[in-house]
């Protein structure tokens, strides 16, 4: 199955021989996919970051992070109170980041303004929690 995003034509196999599929960051990295060095760099940290994520959501131990803390009020600006689940992400999810030495800014829900993470990052992430309305945008400067 062949899909074009914006200048880019995508397969979604590995070839069409092969019911194998592939992730994101091997199929860009093979050339899949006419992206720069610095995206693929990018996929692999936040690849990292999800597995992380996922491993805590999996574990019975950490079964109380997905409960809110406190009374559950509003936060401001129209927020929920952050479950723990969601700041331990964003806080995985940053550190990724932060490492992968592709990002200038990421913006969060989790936090009260965009973090500054390094002055020449090409990227700049945007995350909207890790509940089932998840998003992250990854854009160039």
């Amino acid at each position: 199955m062949t899909t074009s995003v914006g200048r880019f034509k995508i397969n979604s196999k590995a070839d069409n021989n092969s019911d194998a599929f592939v992730t994101v960051t091997e199929f860009a990295g093979k050339g899949g996919a006419d992206v720069g060095d610095d995206l693929v760099v990018l996929y692999s940290h936040l690849e990292y970051a999800f597995k992380r994520i996922a491993a805590l959501v999996a574990s019975p131990v950490n079964s109380s992070l997905g409960k809110s803390s406190g009374d559950g009020g509003d936060v401001g600006s129209g927020r929920d109170k952050p479950k723990p689940l969601d700041i331990v992400s964003n806080e995985i999810l940053l550190s990724c980041l932060r490492n992968s030495g592709k990002v200038a800014v990421m913006a969060s829900e989790e936090d009260d303004a965009p973090v500054w993470i390094t002055d020449d990052g090409p990227f700049v992430v945007s995350s909207s929690g890790r509940e089932g309305n998840a998003k992250l945008v990854a854009e160039w400067q």
